[in-house]
C-alpha cells in the first residue's frame, strides 16, 4: 500500500512539470553516498535511481563536479536525505521515518524520494532558464513617452511690476496676471540644456502721481503685452529673451490743490508699442518664480496738459521690471 501511494504521488507530481516546460530536465549524472544505513543497500539504490531518473548513478569520485549529489544517512529508522543540485544552486532536504515492518519496499521508497528532490529543483532551474529566455527574446519596450515635454509647459503667475517713466511720468507702480506656455517640442537639445520657443500675455495695472504747482495728476494705466521669447532651460531654471507688444488705456486725472484757482481735468486714450524682454526663472515641484525686465517705446500716445508746465504724456521711452511667483508644470 505504502509503495502504490508512493509511485501514485511521484506519477501524478513530478512529471507534470518537466512536460509543460517543454524540455529534459533530469540530470546527466548522480552522485550517490550511502552512510551507514543497513536498510537502504547502496547497488539497489543506485540501479533503482538509475531507472527513475534516466541517468548513471556514480560513486562520488567518479560522477564529476556538475553531477547532482545525493547523500543518504540513518539513524534507526529515520532516513535523512540531501539533495545538493550544483547547476541549479539548490540544496534541498529531507527525513522520513519509514515502519520498521515495511523493510522490503524501503530501498524503493527511499529511491522515489530522492528522484522527487532531484526533479524538483531540476524543473525549477528549467523554469528560470525559460524565463530567462523569454525576456532576453523579448524586444525592449520604448521608453515612456515624456509627457511634459511634448505637451508643453504651462505657466500661471501672479506678478508685481514697475513701469515707467514715459515722458515727465516717473515709475507707476502695480501687479497683474501672467499666462504663458512652454513648447514642448525643443528647437535644439544638448545634454545639459534645451532650448525652445515661448509664447505668454500679461495682464497689468500700474499706478503714480505727478506733482505740480497747481496740484497733482494721477495717472492710471492698463495694459496687456503680447511676447514670444526663446527660452534656454537647464535643470530647474532657464534665461527667456524676445519680444513682442504692449497695448494699453491710460487715464491721467487732474487734482487741484485749491479749487478756486484750478480747475481739475481729465484725458484719456490709448497707448501702444514694441518691447523687448528678457528674464530668468526657475521652477521647484510646481512653484514658479521669475524676474524679467522689459524695455519699450511709444508709439500711440496719451497726452493731458497742465498749466503751470510741461504737458504729462505717456510717450517716448519706458522700462517695466516683474517679479512673478505662482504654478507651472
Amino acid at each position: 500500500m505504502i509503495l502504490a501511494v508512493a509511485l501514485g504521488a511521484l506519477l501524478l507530481g513530478g512529471p507534470a512539470e518537466p512536460a509543460s516546460v517543454g524540455r529534459e530536465v533530469g540530470p546527466a549524472a548522480v552522485s550517490l553516498t550511502v552512510d551507514a544505513c543497513p536498510a537502504v543497500p547502496r547497488d539497489q539504490l543506485a540501479r533503482l535511481l538509475a531507472l527513475e531518473l534516466e541517468a548513471p548513478v556514480l560513486p562520488p569520485e567518479q560522477a564529476g563536479e556538475h553531477a547532482v549529489r545525493v547523500q543518504i544517512a540513518c539513524a534507526g529508522t529515520t532516513v535523512r536525505i540531501a539533495v545538493d543540485d550544483p547547476e541549479a544552486g539548490s540544496q534541498l532536504r529531507r527525513a522520513t521515518v519509514f515502519p520498521p515492518e515495511r523493510e522490503d519496499v524501503v530501498v524503493r521508497l527511499v529511491a522515489l524520494a530522492i528522484s522527487e528532490l532531484v526533479l524538483t529543483s531540476r524543473v525549477a532551474m528549467s523554469v528560470e532558464n525559460a524565463q530567462d529566455t523569454q525576456v532576453q527574446r523579448a524586444a525592449p519596450a520604448p521608453p515612456a513617452p515624456d509627457v511634459v515635454a511634448q505637451g508643453g509647459r504651462a505657466y500661471v503667475l501672479v506678478l508685481g511690476q514697475a513701469l515707467g517713466p514715459f515722458s515727465g511720468v516717473g515709475t507707476g507702480w502695480g501687479g497683474g496676471l501672467r499666462l504663458g506656455w512652454a513648447f514642448g517640442r525643443p528647437w535644439l537639445q544638448r545634454s545639459s540644456a534645451r532650448v525652445g520657443p515661448v509664447a505668454d500675455v500679461e495682464l497689468g495695472a500700474a499706478t503714480t502721481s505727478v506733482d505740480r504747482t497747481l496740484g497733482s495728476v494721477q495717472v492710471s494705466l492698463w495694459s496687456a503685452t503680447l511676447r514670444a521669447l526663446l527660452r534656454v532651460r537647464a535643470g530647474r531654471a532657464w534665461v527667456d529673451v524676445g519680444g513682442g507688444g504692449r497695448f494699453g488705456l491710460a487715464q491721467l486725472q487732474g487734482q487741484p490743490m485749491d479749487a478756486t484757482v484750478a480747475r481739475g481735468g481729465g484725458a484719456a486714450g490709448t497707448w501702444a508699442g514694441p518691447v523687448a524682454y528678457a528674464g530668468l526663472g526657475a521652477h521647484f515641484g510646481h512653484l514658479v518664480v521669475a524676474l524679467g525686465i522689459e524695455g519699450g517705446r511709444v508709439l500711440r500716445m496719451v497726452s493731458g496738459t497742465v498749466d503751470d508746465g510741461p504737458p504729462i504724456s505717456i510717450d517716448g521711452n519706458w522700462a517695466c521690471a516683474t517679479v512673478a511667483a505662482g504654478w507651472g508644470e
